[in-house]
């Protein structure tokens, strides 16, 4: 069978079992889980069960892996502090409403890993190149600034006396939305390592950056927590002015 359409029915797949014990427990305790640990699975499926495991496709096994493990980890333990998440509040009761979120999450997994499931199949995968490394380090970048946000983030909740209701140091001082600034480019970055392996004719793979950045920029990232920041900080001077001071995921620019 073909190899698209194997890994498209094991992340339906996976979806589906997800949202059924999620609906099942009216539980958001799997849901943020859910996401990360998808691609873990997925990924561990394509290398062990497709892969040559050469040394190209460990390292993208590794980039993968590290990604979706430390995104599960730090949602899970997020979800257990705070007992549920409020996006679900309205649709988490109704099934059709609740399968909804699983189905989008299905779609953005497809589309995400379209950018390597070539890599890991295709038996004539190069060495590492100067792309590979090129994109290799940009992942890093995207990492290293998801993990500082994320940590600079916490570390400012736990403040009993914080100076502004809202973040607005560290990375926060330079764009409003550092983590998902690093979200992006770790999927930029994974999609420029993949595409020595990729070749030409898989260009449409292209899809996957352009996706989490229409997800994030559009869709489900910035636009409901602008609503919520506006809503809870709007009539804050201090809030006006760093909106209009600091850029929303690249400095100056955007």
């Amino acid at each position: 069978m073909n190899i698209y359409i194997v890994s498209f029915l094991v992340i339906i797949l996976s979806q589906g079992l997800f949202f059924l014990w999620a609906y099942l427990n009216q539980s958001d305790k799997i849901t943020d889980l859910s996401y990360g640990g998808s691609f873990f699975l997925f990924v561990s499926f394509l290398f062990f069960q497709y892969s040559s495991r050469t040394t190209y496709q460990t390292i993208l096994f590794l980039m993968i892996s590290i990604w979706a493990i430390r995104l599960a980890g730090f949602l899970y333990l997020r979800i257990q502090k705070m007992g549920r998440d409020k996006r679900f509040d309205y649709i988490r009761k109704s099934a059709i409403s609740f399968l909804g979120f699983w189905v989008m999450q299905a779609i953005s997994i497809i589309i995400l890993s379209l950018s390597f499931i070539r890599s890991f199949t295709h038996v004539n995968v190069g060495d590492v190149s100067i792309i590979s490394l090129a994109g290799f380090v940009i992942w890093s970048i995207g990492m290293l600034l998801e993990v500082v946000s994320d940590y600079q983030k916490s570390q400012f909740k736990k403040l009993t006396k914080p100076p502004t209701p809202f973040i607005q140091s560290g990375l926060y001082s330079f764009v409003q939305f550092p983590n998902y600034l690093g979200e992006i480019l770790v999927w930029i970055g994974i999609f420029i390592y993949c595409i020595s392996s990729n070749g030409g004719a898989y260009w449409y793979t292209v899809i996957s950056p352009l996706w989490i950045i229409f997800i994030l920029v559009k869709f489900s990232g910035i636009p409901p927590i602008e609503k919520s920041r506006e809503e809870d900080y709007g009539g804050l001077e201090s809030y006006q002015h760093y909106i209009g001071r600091v850029r929303k995921l690249i400095p100056y620019v955007y």
